[in-house]
Formats: C-alpha cells, sequence, structure tokens
C-alpha cells in the first residue's frame, strides 16, 4: 500500500498536508473498523476520543478523481494499484494541526466525494496473562474470559465463597480476601481444609498476570470465604442459610453456592430469597446426578441455576439437567483424559496446608465461572440481579 506526501487544502482552510493510501477496499481493515458491510451508507460519527491519534484522520474518498494525479501516476508506476480493478475507492489518511481534527472533519463530510471520515484511533493488543499454565485452561476460555478482560476484571465486586472455605494459596493473592466466617466452627478462622472451596474460588478470582501458575475469571475481584460445609465436605442447611445471609449483609454482591443435596429447606429458599431482594446474584451449581431435575439451593426461585459442559461444548455425562437451568459453563469431563478438567490451584490431595493445581470436574466448578462472569459485569455498572 502506498504512501505519498502533498499539500494542498480541502475548501478554504485549513491547509492539510495529505497523506494519499492508494489501494481497494481494505476488506480486513474495514472488519476490524467495523464498517464492512457498510456500502455506500456513510459510517456513523465517531466522536473524538482518548484513543483517538491527534493530527490524524482517516478518509474514505468517492472514486479515482478524487485522489491527487501524480500520487495516481507513482503508484501505476510502482504497480501498487492493485485493487483499482475491483473498487473505485480510496482510503485516504490526513495529517491536520492537532486540535483541528473536528472542523475538518466536519468539513470532510460535507463533500460529495467523502463516503466517511473518522479520527483515526489506537487500538491495543488484548490483554493475556502470563500465567504459564493458563494455556491449560480451556475452561476460562470457554467461557469468554480472555474477551471479557478488555472491559472489566471485576474491580470492586465482592464474591461470597458459600463453601468449604479458601486457603491462603500462594497464587491467591491475599490483597483480594476479605473478612470472612466459620459457620462450622462458629468463628472467624474460614480457612479451608477440604480443597473444595479453595478450587472454586481459585477460578473465580485466581491471581492473574503474575507470572504464576493459572488464571481466574473476575482476578480484581475480592473473595469472602463463608465456610459452612466442614472437611468432610458436608453441612447442614441451617449452616448454609445463615451462611447467605451473612455474606449479602456484610457486602457480598455475588454468592456462589458450589453445593448441592437434600430436599427443599424453608430456611435456606427464604435466605436466596432475602439475598435477592438485597441485590445479589445467586449462582449455584445444578447437581451431579446425570439426570433431568436440578438439586437444592440451585432450583429455589431466585437461584442461577449452572450445569456442566466438557471441552467440547456437550453436556457433562455427570452433569443434572432440565427447564430449571440458567446457564451451561464449562464443569469439565474426565473422561475425557485428566486435563480435561477444571485447573485452579488448591490443597493437594490430602493435605491442608500444602498447595497443588489439580483438576477438578463437576457442576460445582461449572457455577464459580458464572459467579466471575457475573462480578465481571456488576464491576461495569450492571446492579439488578436479573440484569446480570
Amino acid at each position: 500500500m502506498l504512501r505519498s506526501m502533498w499539500v494542498g487544502t480541502l475548501g478554504a482552510r485549513p491547509a492539510l498536508r495529505e497523506r494519499v493510501i492508494v489501494a481497494a477496499v481494505a476488506i480486513a481493515v474495514l472488519l476490524l473498523l467495523g464498517l464492512a458491510g457498510c456500502s455506500r451508507t456513510p459510517a456513523p460519527v465517531m466522536e473524538l476520543s482518548a484513543d483517538a491519534v491527534p493530527g490524524l484522520i482517516e478518509v474514505e474518498l468517492r472514486g479515482r478523481a478524487a485522489v491527487p494525479g501524480k500520487v495516481i501516476d507513482q503508484a501505476e508506476q510502482e504497480d501498487d494499484l492493485y485493487g483499482d480493478a475491483l473498487s473505485p475507492e480510496y482510503d485516504v489518511e490526513l495529517e491536520v494541526e492537532p486540535g483541528t481534527e473536528a472542523e475538518v472533519l466536519a468539513q470532510l463530510r460535507a463533500r460529495p466525494d467523502v463516503i466517511w471520515a473518522e479520527p483515526v484511533v489506537r487500538y491495543q493488543a488484548t490483554w493475556l496473562p502470563d500465567d504459564p499454565d493458563f494455556s491449560k485452561q480451556w475452561h476460562l476460555k470457554a467461557a469468554g474470559a480472555e474477551r471479557a478482560w478488555d472491559a472489566s476484571r471485576g474491580e470492586g465486586v465482592t464474591v461470597a465463597i458459600i463453601d468449604t472455605g479458601i486457603y491462603p494459596v500462594d497464587d491467591l493473592d491475599p490483597a483480594r480476601l476479605v473478612k470472612g466466617w466459620n459457620f462450622v466452627a462458629n468463628n472467624d478462622d474460614a480457612r479451608d481444609d477440604h480443597a473444595h472451596g479453595t478450587h472454586v474460588a481459585g477460578t473465580v478470582a485466581q491471581s492473574t498476570g503474575n507470572g504464576k501458575g493459572v488464571a481466574g475469571m473476575a482476578p480484581q475481584a475480592r473473595l469472602m470465604p463463608v465456610k459452612v460445609l466442614s472437611a468432610s465436605g458436608s453441612g447442614t442447611s441451617h449452616a448454609i442459610a445463615e451462611g447467605i445471609r451473612w455474606a449479602v449483609d456484610h457486602g457480598a454482591r455475588v454468592l456462589n453456592l458450589s453445593l448441592g443435596g437434600g430436599g427443599r429447606s424453608l430456611a435456606m429458599s427464604t435466605a436466596v430469597a432475602y439475598a435477592r431482594r438485597r441485590g445479589a446474584v445467586v449462582v449455584c451449581a445444578a447437581g451431579n446426578g446425570g439426570s433431568r431435575g436440578v438439586s437444592y439451593p440451585a432450583a429455589y426461585p431466585g437461584a442461577f441455576a449452572v450445569s456442566a459442559v466438557g471441552p467440547r461444548g456437550r453436556l457433562a455425562p455427570y452433569s443434572s439437567f432440565g427447564p430449571e437451568i440458567a446457564i451451561a459453563a464449562p464443569g469439565g469431563d474426565k473422561s475425557q483424559g485428566e486435563e480435561a478438567g477444571v485447573l485452579q490451584q488448591t490443597l493437594a490431595e490430602g493435605s491442608t496446608t500444602e498447595s497443588a493445581y489439580r483438576w477438578f470436574q463437576g457442576t460445582s466448578m461449572a457455577t464459580p465461572h458464572v459467579a466471575g462472569a457475573a462480578a465481571l459485569v456488576m464491576s461495569l455498572g450492571v446492579s439488578a440481579p436479573g440484569a446480570v
């Protein structure tokens, strides 16, 4: 693509140095700018923004006559009019005096030989974490984390992990942890002694971009450990209901309940309703029964029931399903191999103090992907649970 400099004027003022790029319509560029398919319809006005490059405007001219003759001659000599037979349109980049962009844009958009004109905008490479095992986390990619991180990373949102607690593993920034409570022992020591809760917490907000281990969905979200399940992984309806209310009363906006079983409990259903009234999103695992019908608390009105899919996007064989399901998320399918599970850092098998990176599977693992996504959305200002 040829770039040639010349000096001239467009209208009475201001004087412009036009740097002309002579070529056919570049489909790839139009796609990047969101202009593909516009045909002859002028593009919407793009106001100047912080990303606009000072002193640069891009214009698409209608017809060969709009391009300076000496530039055409030079382009033909260099065999650079490769697209001329396909399109009579020319992409022109103009250098203008910084600060006059809005005035020049107004003049250009009024000209009959201009199809569209807009500021040149600077784009940045999509942010990707440098965590060495991120490449193994197929589940974050499947959940759309890479695209979401350019808009939000969960800043300012507290996610309660209502589970077995959270152990302070070394790939979890302690600054992300807020005060929690242990409803099993009735004290403020909410450390995990099972591994389930820590793994779930990692999917939500594992330290990301720290050059270590793995990543999480909403790495800037805060994590609130609410221990309602014991070292055996079980707990009572009373403890879970109390944990839900406590989390909401202490500022949690997203509640992750990767647990289920038992029958209907009025204590739990009223706690879920209380959380919803207070503006919290309640995300629950559908269950691992592999059959129709979700477990409680996912089945309560107001709960966001999550089923699980494997790496191929198909319902995992263990996942419960049915009309109560709100969404399916990556939960792993280790029948396809160990690495088809969900990878996060948690307690090492059989230990209450040592950590390891482990692949788990289950609707318990699918649920925090949704809780993390909810934190990303709420971080952008969406507050109503129904809108998340």
